[in-house]
């Protein structure tokens, strides 16, 4: 006989349906995921990556090699560049177009995450699943940008769902059809680890639940071609057009990127700090309740728990383990395993509350409030002595959260007498304290203005460049290549596939020459990089615009239009 690790007698009826109902608060998620995505414009470097190769895939008619700034650009497949190009023709590429698909994965998996929580424990778990997960702060936050972390964490969430499922259920052939379809679009999102983790996840929860079963479930012939239908004819395709793609795309950009990086490289405890934080406040309620955890752990060594908790304990576990173990680390790769471990807390939290166990979330609301105090002297500090033009900003939304916080964790110790009550001024808290943090992304690092005004200016016999710096930002919103002089970063392998030396300057004295030429250039760069060149330039630029701490400057001012 399995349990779970808070079971226990009870000195609470369960919890209030009317408090918890998923109605309201899927209505409110809802509202608060779209509020906000068209508020800034895109920021760099990977939202305007992400949303200029879709750009340039429709303005050059390849739907299989993908580019950037019109070289080839092989570091993720296409999966959500179809699907951003596909929304861009219909509705343009505006900021909340371009964001749209992050934040409807992110709703998409909450509605799966509450629906598995449900099939898995009940009503009670399902809802606080989704208040979990919505309220969470990396699980939002990662909603609310163009990346491709929040996509790869939906399609792997709707292929192990349903895998579930599948065990679950007498049409096992509809849930593995989906899973298999889910599996090669994740695939394609994100290349051979989407694979890796899914496949490590089934054998290593079969093998702990000896359920051999699962493992030829996944094995099926009809699956396993469905997914070789959908995922393998772009990596066949793309590898035929380009032979390059192979030994950069699988070699360079996976297994070495993996085993031998030469960016990224944090330590082994790396994202220990970014689970927790991601998920307060209700990391915070598990921590203040040691006893309640430390039962759990007796169970779970003693094998006393759930095959649902297995399944879940597995699914955060692998990816956890296989990205810690990573060379290569950064914050965002630890999303996949969040609406796991939304379940896992929403199961734990389930148990304290039937058991009538009030003071963990009353002593999160204390921590809540102490916070508050904390940041709102920070940002009080900050905002007199740090002198940067994004500091009123930052330093005002900061204020108003370490307010809200202080306010919220008030409440949530006011009403500590009932466990229901505590939870929501917590959810209801972090929501406010999320819409606010998310108005500061016009913070973010973006050069659209200096696009902006290179489109509505620069004419067609005009020349483009980005001196020293690719900024993504500015050739998206200037619809048009850039010619690169003397650094050109993540561009570095599309500038050696074929002749782009005409777009690709290593030598300044090749800008020097251009710059006396009859062609006007409109140059972008660095004000401290100007003056470092200025004796050289002639004749000497006239300036345009400034934006942040780049200039754009032209050599032929009369021919502006």
């Amino acid at each position: 006989m399995t349990t779970d690790s808070t079971a226990g007698p009870t000195r609470s009826s369960r919890p209030h349906d009317a408090l918890l109902s998923s109605g309201w608060w899927a209505v409110l998620t809802a509202v608060t995921y779209f509020a906000w995505l068209g508020f800034s414009p895109l920021t760099e470097p990977d939202e305007a990556r992400y949303a200029e190769i879709p750009r340039e895939m429709l303005e050059l008619g390849d739907w299989i090699t993908p580019h950037l700034n019109y070289v080839k650009y092989f570091e993720k497949p296409p999966f959500l560049y179809w699907v951003n190009a596909l929304t861009m023709k219909l509705f343009g590429g505006g900021a909340f177009a371009m964001r749209f698909w992050p934040a409807a994965i992110g709703v998409m998996i909450l509605a799966i995450s509450t629906h598995l929580a449900r099939r898995m424990y009940g009503s009670v778990e399902s809802r606080l699943t989704l208040i979990i997960l919505a309220t969470s702060p990396l699980f939002f936050g990662l909603s609310q940008v163009l990346l491709l972390d929040m996509p790869l964490a939906g399609l792997m969430t709707l292929c192990l769902s349903a895998l579930w499922m599948a065990g679950d259920s007498d049409n096992r052939a509809r849930w593995m059809i989906l899973a298999s379809a889910a599996a090669a679009a994740a695939v394609l999102t994100k290349g051979p680890v989407a694979l890796v983790l899914i496949v490590a996840i089934v054998v290593a929860s079969a093998l702990w639940q000896r359920d051999a079963a699962m493992v030829w479930r996944t094995l099926h012939p009809l699956p396993l071609l469905l997914f070789v239908i959908l995922a393998l004819p772009w990596f066949v395709a793309v590898q035929q057009r380009n032979p390059e793609f192979f030994d950069f795309f699988i070699i360079k950009q996976h297994l070495q990127r993996y085993l031998t990086p030469d960016e990224h490289q944090q330590p082994l405890w790396f994202f220990v700090p970014f689970v927790v934080a991601g998920a307060i406040p209700w990391s915070l309620v598990v921590l203040a309740a040691p006893r309640t955890l430390w039962r759990f752990t007796k169970q779970l060594l003693a094998g006393r728990i759930s095959p649902a908790t297995r399944f879940c304990l597995v699914w955060f576990t692998v990816i956890f383990v296989f990205f810690s173990l990573s060379g290569s680390k950064l914050a965002t790769y630890i999303l996949p395993a969040f609406p796991p471990l939304a379940i896992l807390l929403a199961r734990f939290l389930a148990r304290l509350l039937r058991r009538g166990r009030t003071q963990p979330a009353a002593c999160s609301g204390a921590i809540f409030a102490v916070l508050g105090v904390i940041l709102m002297f920070g940002g009080w500090v900050a905002w007199e002595v740090v002198e940067i033009p994004e500091m009123d900003l930052i330093c005002s939304r900061l204020i108003v959260a370490s307010v809200l916080l202080i306010l919220g964790g008030v409440a949530t110790v006011a009403v500590r007498a009932s466990g229901e009550r505590s939870i929501v001024a917590l959810a209801l808290t972090m929501f406010v304290v999320l819409n606010v943090a998310v108005t500061a992304r016009e913070a973010a690092q973006t050069y659209e203005p200096l696009g902006t005004t290179l489109r509505s200016i620069a004419g067609s016999d005009d020349l483009v460049i980005l001196f020293g710096h690719y900024s993504q930002t500015i050739p998206y919103y200037a619809q048009r290549r850039a010619v690169m002089v003397r650094s050109w970063g993540e561009l570095d392998f599309g500038s050696r596939q074929g002749d782009e030396s005409k777009y690709f300057w290593r030598d300044d004295d090749q800008l020097f020459s251009a710059w006396n030429e009859r062609r006007r250039i409109l140059m972008v760069i660095n004000r401290n990089e100007l003056e470092e060149i200025l004796p050289r330039l002639d004749p000497p630029p006239h300036r345009i615009t400034g934006y942040g701490k780049k200039l754009l400057i032209t050599n032929r001012p009369e021919s502006a239009r």
